[in-house]
């Protein structure tokens, strides 16, 4: 399993990727000004350009990662299918690594992959904001500062999302759904504010059953004062994507391949 992550993370070294990485570089230098985004956990009041600093995330730190994500999108939604379009699957499998295995090795490596490049990005930022003084506001403490790491969590329903669903469908097609099923999860996180305006109504209850049907990726663009949150936070990105791997797992083992 690892031996096949290592093989996704391998593309590292092409010049595409070295190309997205020095890109992303600039960009997070032009970020490193940006204000932040703040939203409360109890309530559903989200604040854009909130100077104070205090428990919020960075705009330059969401855009980021979400470019990381789109990177993890690409890379994981084609793995799969580029392998089995190509017969490479035939010389992966005939190795002791089951088709289960194989999958998890893909979501691993994939994952791995859309975090180094976001890990470096957001690092990247930080340094500028707090060294070449691009912020407009009061500096970050150390405390902000490793919060802005969280957000990475969000690679592994991404990365899951897009390795589940390339199990089904061409590369083409598996980029194109995930896509739209991350956007849907994105849009569906906000339905909480709605459903406040109209609790208890038919139409409240209605909008509940795609909210539980799609995680809610804001989640991980919030900012908590317990760290119990942050605990059940990751064991939310993990439940996600556990059951993405699964189903695409599923479909994997039973159907044919070759």
């Amino acid at each position: 399993m690892w031996a096949i992550a290592t093989i996704s993370l391998l593309r590292l070294r092409e010049a595409a990727f070295t190309v997205l990485l020095v890109v992303g570089l600039v960009i997070s230098y032009c970020f490193a000004g940006l204000g932040t985004f703040s939203s409360d956990v109890i309530g559903q009041e989200v604040i854009f350009g909130d100077k104070s600093g205090n428990g919020t995330i960075l705009l330059g730190t969401i855009l980021l990662v979400l470019l990381g994500g789109l990177i993890t999108i690409f890379t994981a939604a084609a793995e799969i299918p580029r392998d089995v379009s190509t017969r490479m699957i035939a010389i992966y499998l005939s190795k002791p690594v089951s088709r289960g295995q194989y999958v998890w090795g893909k979501f691993l490596g994939t994952c791995m992959l859309g975090l180094i490049c976001s890990t470096l990005w957001i690092t990247c930022m930080l340094i500028c904001r707090h060294f070449v003084k691009l912020a407009d506001g009061e500096a970050l403490s150390l405390t902000q500062t490793l919060g802005q790491y969280w957000s990475l969590l969000l690679m592994l329903p991404i990365s899951a999302v897009a390795v589940g669903i390339s199990c089904y469908f061409s590369d083409i097609i598996s980029m194109l759904a995930t896509c739209v099923y991350i956007v849907i999860c994105f849009v569906t996180g906000f339905f909480p504010m709605a459903l406040a305006l109209v609790a208890g109504s038919v139409f409240g209850y209605v909008l509940l059953v795609p909210y539980y049907c799609f995680p809610n990726l804001l989640y991980f663009f919030r900012s908590y004062d317990s760290p119990l949150l942050y605990v059940l936070l990751v064991v939310y990105a993990a439940a996600v994507g556990a059951v993405f791997v699964s189903l695409g797992r599923l479909r994997f083992e039973r159907g044919d391949v070759f």
